[in-house]
């Protein structure tokens, strides 16, 4: 009898001991959450918000300027505005950390988009891109008649030297049409390309006045039309 005690309580103290090795084994293949152990690589849930601002050449910041990203050799289809502060911000896996790019694919009227606008590389390691375009000189063309009133409906051209124009914009309810141009040497003509009918050209002497220069260092040039049997 005794020796039959004996062996019942051998037994109970093995399965015990196992049951433990078992609950030990179980909390040690518990999954914590903690990927430091994976040499350091990223969760797949984490992201990464890169950002590009665009600006002038005095730094000030550009609206309205659309801009794309790429990243993982797809470009983002989805086009961005710049806000108030120049600002566009885009959110990626943080996979995408190699091969971020950014595209500059319009500005606003008055500016020109950089010589090189397209893909162009976050620095090493960086989250942010600063992009700069040129702003434009802006030519003011304001037509009057005899009277002094404006002259709306008028088509203008601009013209830099004998073969660059850019196309010919009419005028405004002031009379006025402005044009956008970079930076040059040659002397800016206003031309007139269509008159609105009702209207003649002035006259210097016996020469119709079509062309009128602006003067040097002037971005404003007011010219005159007649007005039939005003």
């Amino acid at each position: 009898m005794n020796n039959l005690k004996r062996v019942l309580l051998l037994l109970l103290v093995l399965t015990l001991a196992v049951a433990s090795v078992f609950s030990l084994a179980s909390c040690d293949n518990t999954d914590n959450g903690d990927d430091s152990g994976d040499g350091g690589k990223e969760n797949k849930g984490d992201s990464v918000t890169y950002t590009v601002v665009v600006k002038d050449e005095a730094g000030n910041a550009i609206s309205g300027a659309t801009v794309s990203i790429t990243y993982d050799g797809v470009e983002k289809v989805t086009k961005k505005a710049t806000d108030e502060n120049g600002k566009v911000t885009y959110t990626a896996n943080a996979a995408a950390k190699v091969g971020v790019m950014a595209t500059v694919n319009s500005v606003p009227t008055g500016y020109k988009k950089p010589a090189v606008s397209k893909n162009i590389e976050f620095a090493s390691g960086s989250d942010t891109l600063t992009v700069v375009v040129e702003s434009l000189d802006t030519y003011t063309v304001t037509v009057k008649d005899q009277n002094g009133d404006a002259v709306s409906g008028i088509k203008i051209q601009l013209c830099f030297g004998e073969e660059l124009c850019l196309k010919a914009e009419s005028a405004n309810s002031e009379g006025k049409v402005v044009f956008y141009y970079g930076d040059t040497e040659e002397v800016a003509t206003a031309k007139i390309y269509e008159l609105p009918s009702g209207y003649s050209y002035a006259k210097d002497g016996i020469f119709d006045l079509v062309a009128f220069d602006f003067e040097e260092g002037s971005y404003e040039i007011e010219i005159s039309v007649v007005k039939i049997n005003g």
